[in-house]
């Protein structure tokens, strides 16, 4: 009913008990959902953070192929969008790319986008990834296809 945080900044990147601690929370969301009703409409959602720690947990990727007739949402979070497993990735309808400066990153992303990196829409959208800049996106869902381009303003220009 309310917000949940978990934060394991606490644990150093190579402790094994930080993986162990994510996939047994994990297992718990999983056995939630699955004893819940369908409501096939957004009730909770789900947010990992590096989730490329988790691209090939078996527990994700069920969430993420099932979330949606029980109302949950996974969202996952990674510094570069081939760092979540293909499985994972191609579950989620909605994703959002900013701004990265490497060009083969870019063409991942085209090549996710349009399954090819020579028509001329994959040509223009490479174009348009290299010019982004930082806090640019673009956001690539069934109800903006191909994509729509988008501009995040920081937390710290919003407050003022």
């Amino acid at each position: 009913r309310r917000p949940v945080i978990l934060r394991f900044d606490g644990l150093s990147d190579d402790d094994p008990l930080k993986l162990a601690l994510a996939e047994l929370i994990l297992l718990h969301a999983q056995a939630y959902m699955l004893r819940g009703e369908t409501p096939r409409a957004l009730r909770r959602m789900l947010v990992i953070d590096q989730a490329s720690r988790l691209a090939d947990s078996d527990r994700l990727i069920a969430i993420a192929r099932e979330g949606q007739a029980y109302g949950v949402a996974p969202v996952t979070m990674s510094q570069y969008a081939d760092d979540v497993g293909a499985e994972i990735a191609t579950s989620l309808a909605t994703k959002i790319h900013f701004f990265n400066a490497e060009p083969r990153r870019r063409r991942k992303v085209v090549q996710a986008t349009y399954g090819t990196t020579s028509s001329r829409a994959a040509r223009d959208l490479l174009a348009l990834l290299g010019s982004l800049r930082p806090y640019d996106g673009i956001l690539r869902s069934p109800q903006h296809a191909p994509f729509e381009r988008l501009t995040v303003e920081p937390y710290l220009q919003r407050r003022g």
